[in-house]
This record gives C-alpha cells, sequence and structure tokens, in this order.
C-alpha cells in the first residue's frame, strides 16, 4: 500500500503497523516544510519462512518484499531459534541482513531451549523498515 506522507508525519513515522501488538519509531529522511511522498507500506504474514510449495526460502520472501517496494513492513509468524522447521534462524535478523533493512523483533511465544541449544525458542511478529528504529514496543 502506498500512502501519501508529509513532513509532519514523515519527519518521525509512527510504524505502527502493528504487527501483532509491535511498534517502533521510524526516522524518515529529513523534507522540506511542503514536501510530499509516497511510502510504502507492506504486511506480510510470513509462515515461518515456508512457502504455499512447502519449501523454507526466505530469500522469496525477500524477493517479494523487494519487488514490492516496501520501505516499511510489519510481519508475522517469524521464528528466532525456533527449530528444524525454521533451520533454528532468526528469520527477522536474516531478512534484515538480506534486504539491508533495520529490524524491530518481539516473541509472542518464548519457550525455553531446545535440548542441546542455549537460545529461547520464540515465535512472533517483527518490523523492517528502510528507516533507523527506536522504541521497539510490544503489546
Amino acid at each position: 500500500m502506498k500512502i501519501r506522507t508529509s513532513r509532519a508525519l514523515a519527519t518521525t513515522l509512527a510504524a505502527a503497523l502493528t504487527a501483532g501488538g509491535l511498534t517502533a519509531v521510524a526516522t524518515a529522511p529529513a523534507m522540506a516544510a511542503d514536501d510530499e511522498r509516497d511510502l510504502t507500506v507492506m504486511t506480510y504474514n510470513i509462515y515461518h519462512g515456508v512457502g504455499p510449495d512447502g519449501a523454507l526460502d526466505l530469500g522469496r520472501i525477500a524477493a517479494d518484499i523487494r519487488d514490492a517496494g516496501a520501505e516499511v513492513v510489519g510481519l508475522q509468524e517469524v521464528d528466532n531459534n525456533w527449530g528444524e522447521r525454521s533451520d533454528f534462524e532468526h528469520q527477522a535478523e536474516r531478512l534484515g541482513e538480506l534486504l539491508g533493512m533495520n529490524v524491530c523483533y518481539s516473541a509472542n511465544l518464548d519457550n525455553p531451549p531446545t535440548e542441546g541449544r542455549t537460545g529461547n525458542r520464540q515465535y512472533g511478529t517483527a518490523i523492517l523498515s528502510s528507516y533507523a528504529l527506536q522504541n521497539c514496543t510490544n503489546t
């Protein structure tokens, strides 16, 4: 979705694409007082990285986001060290790396580690942003 934004909105864009209660503030580049620009936002349920074909492929998800031209993305069903289904990967961080975007992640499920692992098994939501993120909170 593209939205028209002004300097007032873009200066401190509330990236309140509430991805399951996760919010962050994204600081957008400076704009002149009378400037307007389009901002492309997206929400994406990544189903722990698995596509309709049953294949785990974060590269494909990153390509979808890139092709959409999204500057701010709310992600749902994101694994972090969850298990074999997602190769124990921190999916939000990996997508951020693939896209060169900033990441805010929060676990809605935070379970003890799998035997032989140290990180908690987490499942939650994330915000990816082309702009710097701060004040990430989950309610």
